[in-house]
């Protein structure tokens, strides 16, 4: 997973800054959906905002699905909400598999399994469905002692090479110094092995936690 997330990076690097005029107006260029705009919904207000600073200073990550609307596991048009966790720690990406360890406990301690008082904020926060959470840093205890955080995303079906989430892994655009909001890098800028994987799903699958569909 390193080599595929490093060669991404490196052709992300040669068009960063440099976008022709259908990626800027189009492609590139995120705008919030319907439904939120017609319920002025406003969680998701700091991705719209910060989406050139993210393209312009984001750093790639590799994220990790914890929950996601049930609607963003199947072909559809509606752009709708998820949470993942990321690392900007290069060791999960040449251990990619710890995420998935994470993302297991995080499962457990949603649904009651840890009676450690350590996790009881965590635990509402795990199972808030309305609320928007952006870069929680996750206790060390389940993070091998490094840095990982929980944070929410808009999913933009067209960033991704399926429409819909077929994997549970995509490269996330990162700012934690300058904004809390982060997006999933356009998969016209994977390497394209990763794009290959993820459209023949042979990147591992499990089961991910759903919430209800808008």
């Amino acid at each position: 997973m390193k080599e595929l997330m490093d060669k991404t990076r490196e052709k992300y690097e040669k068009k960063r800054n440099k976008f022709n005029f259908f990626e800027r107006t189009y492609f590139n260029k995120l705008k919030k959906p319907l439904w939120a705009r017609s319920r002025g919904d406003r969680r998701f207000d700091v991705v719209y905002r910060d989406q050139g600073l993210l393209y312009s200073e984001g750093k790639i990550v590799l994220a990790s699905i914890f929950k996601a609307n049930s609607l963003l596991f199947k072909h559809g048009e509606k752009d709708c909400p998820a949470a993942v966790i990321f690392s900007e720690d290069p060791y999960f990406e040449e251990n990619y598999f710890e995420l998935d360890k994470i993302v297991d406990y995080l499962i457990d301690i949603a649904d009651g399994y840890s009676a450690d008082s350590e996790f009881r904020n965590l635990t509402r926060i795990l199972n808030e469905e309305m609320s928007a959470h952006f870069n929680i840093l996750l206790p060390f205890s389940i993070c091998n002692g490094r840095k990982v955080y929980f944070t929410t995303i808009m999913v933009h079906r067209k960033h991704l090479p399926s429409n819909y989430l077929k994997s549970g892994w995509f490269p996330l655009l990162v700012c934690p110094s300058k904004t809390k909001a982060s997006i999933i890098l356009p998969y016209r800028y994977w390497d394209r092995k990763l794009v290959q994987m993820w459209r023949m799903k042979e990147l591992p699958k499990r089961k991910y936690r759903e919430t209800e569909p808008i």
